[in-house]
């Protein structure tokens, strides 16, 4: 039967079909062994997702896309030891000090504080670093 919107169905060989159902069946016991470590990943792959708009807006476009690399890792990787890496990573980038990354703020167009994004910002850093260091 046609799709009424036009769209066609990719065909695709018995190779993909078998791939896709086995990195299904390991995502789905990965889930149901660690159902608590897999929401922790999750949640904080959202809060990576923001805050990496929000790096992006000051101007950082390599460490955005780090953090959405990261953020795309989390919701996929089932290895605890790859898991533990990213959040030894993020951790790592998220040092504190004068002039890093976690010691910047935003602003507007015509040059003011952003004091609204940039109070996300900060909390953000702080939530992102202690869920990074605890990440199961």
């Amino acid at each position: 039967m046609a799709d009424p919107d036009g769209n066609e169905p990719v065909p695709f060989d018995d190779a993909t079909a078998d791939a896709l159902t086995e990195a299904f069946d390991a995502a789905a016991d990965d889930l149901v062994a660690h159902p608590m470590n897999m929401t922790k990943h999750l949640q904080l792959a959202a809060l990576l997702d923001r805050f990496a708009e929000l790096v992006d807006a000051i101007g950082e476009r390599e460490f955005a896309a780090l953090y959405r690399d990261h953020a795309q890792a989390l919701r996929v990787l089932s290895d605890q030891a790859e898991v533990k890496s990213i959040g030894t990573d993020i951790v790592a980038s998220l040092r504190v000090g004068s002039g890093t990354l976690a010691d910047r703020y935003l602003i507007h167009a015509d040059g003011t504080p952003d004091v609204e994004r940039s109070r996300e910002y900060v909390v953000l850093v702080d939530d992102i670093r202690r869920r990074a260091k605890h990440i199961p």
